[in-house]
């Protein structure tokens, strides 16, 4: 389910010990997973999520971008 795909990403070390997520159904307003969801943080830059998701539909999941 969405809990177990979720929290090995969201305990990844290279995250620190203060990470907080939450998904939102927005059809519903329903909270389908939260971690730390209620504790008060400094947002992250969400307009990776924006451009994450145009370079996966443009280029397909297995694409790999040359550093």
């Amino acid at each position: 389910a969405l809990r177990d795909t979720l929290a090995p990403l969201i305990g990844a070390p290279g995250l620190g010990d203060k990470v907080a997520a939450s998904v939102i159904d927005t059809a519903t307003g329903e909270q389908l997973y939260g971690q730390g969801a209620t504790t008060p943080m400094t947002p992250a830059s969400t307009i990776k999520i924006a451009t994450a998701t145009a370079a996966l539909s443009v280029l397909g999941p297995d694409h790999r971008i040359a550093t």
